[in-house]
């Protein structure tokens, strides 16, 4: 009998519940009926949201796994948040909306190849992510690139030195040789210093051969190869380097690897600009070097970026720029304090989602996967700090550095360079 009870009641509670959310959708229903302006937004978002689903797993970012329980919330015009479970990964494609009779709007699933966003699909104009939690970084169309990546033409005499600190890099200094070589800036005007430390492979005879390539068929001002017998630093697998415990030593060796380089160019050769390049940076564009002299700034950081298969991803989270609620937050902390990005919720606005603001655009911190400094600004003390320097260190620690000695610090959001992925 208790049995029989429990049961009716369990039925009648399960009835109930469906007749409240009945209830509720109706309601949601009819408030968004009068609201073409809210309904836009809510497929719009939801349609980049299922693009965000095909994301994959980039380092250090959100996972498959995490995705499946990702949940965007949207504001409509009238205030109200709509939550969008999206909890199938396999099906989740791309979004598009289309009209029915009664002028409301649906949401169909589409093939994965029209997925908006992906390189199949680009967008033709700059979508608002500025907090995209993902770390997708959306294909833009040409016609909308051309717009910010058109060069005047102009008759180049700055004399430019690539730095590149190599370790265990001989696998990747064949593809890294090719786009050095691809380089459209004129190469009489360009040299190239590896500075190698520490290598178990043979690393430094591979930088010798790609030296003398660059150099004698090339026609490179000049290339060499600097044993800079550093030992230290943190070594392994690409998550085992980055783990967070290891990044304050292993950051700190970084900076101290880049300042030694930096100085020994400075000493050995004559040039106006340093562009720094990661050796494990697979594809940057021809004209790097003047989209980075165009910025006409101290310190130029390009946006950093991996591909995995149709999507692109943001790679190096250290090209940023503060907001109200970081610097709050960094005020609280103690002054010793190591502030790294990419390890969890970060209240930044990184370099790709700016390109709202425009072709160069203001950063409070840099990345070093592509940068370019002044010469200057290393000759008048300017160093990649090896200790924290206002709660940063490295690279971002430069860019503090920098603003404080009153060097400009900006961004490329629509330059994009490669990392190995």
């Amino acid at each position: 009998m208790r049995r029989r009870i429990t049961l009716k009641m369990m039925a009648l509670i399960t009835c109930c519940l469906s007749l409240m959310c009945t209830i509720l959708s109706l309601q949601v229903a009819t408030r968004f009926q009068n609201s073409n302006r809210a309904l836009d937004l809510l497929i719009q978002q939801s349609a980049w949201n299922a693009t965000n689903i095909i994301a994959g797993n980039f380092r250090n970012y959100t996972t498959k796994e995490s995705l499946l329980k990702y949940n965007q919330k949207l504001e409509t015009s009238n205030g109200d948040v709509i939550r969008k479970n999206i909890t199938n990964l396999d099906n989740v494609k791309s979004m598009d909306t289309g009209k029915k009779s009664n002028e409301t709007k649906t949401i169909q699933l589409k093939k994965k190849k029209d997925s908006l966003g992906s390189i199949y699909n680009p967008f033709n104009f700059i979508p608002n992510v500025r907090y995209e939690k993902t770390h997708l970084v959306p294909y833009l169309s040409d016609d909308v690139n051309n717009k910010y990546l058109t060069l005047p033409e102009t008759n180049y005499t700055q004399r430019v030195v690539i730095l590149s600190p190599i370790r265990n890099a001989e696998k990747s200094l064949e593809i890294f040789q090719t786009q050095i070589i691809n380089l459209s800036y004129p190469h009489k005007l360009i040299s190239v210093f590896f500075g190698e430390s520490g290598s178990t492979d043979k690393t430094f005879e591979k930088a010798l051969n790609v030296s003398k390539k660059l150099k004698g068929f090339n026609n490179f001002m000049d290339c060499r190869v600097i044993n800079l017998k550093m030992s230290g630093g943190i070594h392994g697998s690409n998550d085992f380097r980055h783990k967070v415990e290891y990044q304050r030593y292993r950051r700190s060796h970084l900076a101290a690897v880049r300042n030694r380089l930096v100085r020994y160019a400075l000493q050995n050769t004559a040039f106006d600009h340093v562009l720094w390049i990661d050796s494990d940076v697979e594809e940057f564009p021809t004209d790097l070097v003047q989209q980075m002299l165009f910025a006409k700034s101290d310190v130029v950081a390009a946006s950093c970026l991996v591909k995995d298969r149709m999507y692109k991803g943001m790679y190096d989270c250290n090209s940023w720029r503060e907001t109200e609620h970081s610097l709050q937050h960094q005020s609280n902390m103690p002054a010793d304090a190591l502030v790294l990005e990419c390890y969890g919720r970060s209240e930044r606005i990184f370099l790709p989602y700016l390109k709202r603001d425009g072709r160069v655009v203001k950063l409070d911190g840099v990345g070093g996967c592509a940068l370019m400094v002044k010469a200057d600004c290393f000759r008048s003390g300017l160093l990649f700090p090896e200790v924290v320097y206002k709660r940063h260190i490295e690279t971002e620690g430069l860019a503090k550095m920098a603003l404080d000695m009153g060097y400009s610090v900006v961004g490329l959001p629509f330059v994009e360079v490669f990392h190995h992925f």
